[in-house]
């Protein structure tokens, strides 16, 4: 008997255009408040709380909150300028930012091609209080909504900035402009956001540093 051949997302059906990419490193995480507070108020980057892409100290020092613990910053285009040019990164690509999320498969959401309502936040509807949602805005929340690369948070909380200063653009759909029933296609991969007071940033290099920064010296802050 001849095996039924496995039903194809409606979506693939379309046309996918293949770009290749030079190699770029990206967060894996966007910016806490405390982070973007502090680089604002020029304090030393070396004594800034967090690793930009580790986020063991939610593990390590659960006391240490600041970044693991930390939900996702909103940040306008000035406030994100300046801290990329203090911290020596830049704003990916639209398409940077798209392969980090959807890898090289053509993937409709990070995690895959099915709608997941437990992979992120969403829609700010599914929460009614404060209490509700505290915990569940952290820059680690959604272990399932990571991308093939690692990186989380591609969907859901906040928009993120792509492309170019002064006037650059965004991608992703913020939680509150969406609702139970629209969010599996609001929050498609491929659909862009205009960009607003209302956006996250996660940068990226185009070289990994020698010493790669891992925030301030935990062992003598936790002493």
């Amino acid at each position: 008997m001849e095996k039924a051949k496995k039903e194809e997302a409606p979506w693939r059906q379309f046309e996918q255009k293949v770009v290749y990419l030079d190699r770029f490193y990206i967060s894996r995480f966007q910016f806490t408040p405390t982070q973007i507070t502090a680089i604002l108020n020029d304090k030393p980057v070396s004594e800034i709380l967090g690793a930009l892409e580790e986020p063991d100290i939610m593990k390590t020092f659960p006391e240490k909150l600041e970044y693991s613990g930390g939900t996702v910053a909103t940040v306008n285009n000035k406030q994100a300028e300046s801290v990329c040019k203090e911290l020596g990164v830049r704003l990916p690509s639209s398409l940077e930012w798209e392969k980090a999320a959807r890898g090289a498969d053509g993937r409709l959401y990070p995690w895959g091609d099915e709608w997941d309502p437990e992979a992120g936040l969403f829609y700010r509807g599914r929460y009614q209080s404060y209490q509700e949602i505290k915990g569940k805005n952290r820059v680690d929340a959604y272990p399932p909504g990571i991308s093939p690369y690692g990186v989380y948070g591609m969907v859901g909380y906040l928009p993120q900035f792509v492309d170019n200063f002064p006037w650059p653009g965004a991608r992703g759909t913020h939680p509150a402009e969406t609702t139970a029933e629209m969010a599996w296609i609001d929050h498609m991969i491929p659909f862009a956001h205009k960009s607003g007071e209302y956006v996250s940033l996660r940068p990226v290099l185009d070289q990994w540093p020698h010493q790669q920064w891992q925030g301030a010296d935990l062992q003598k802050t936790n002493s």
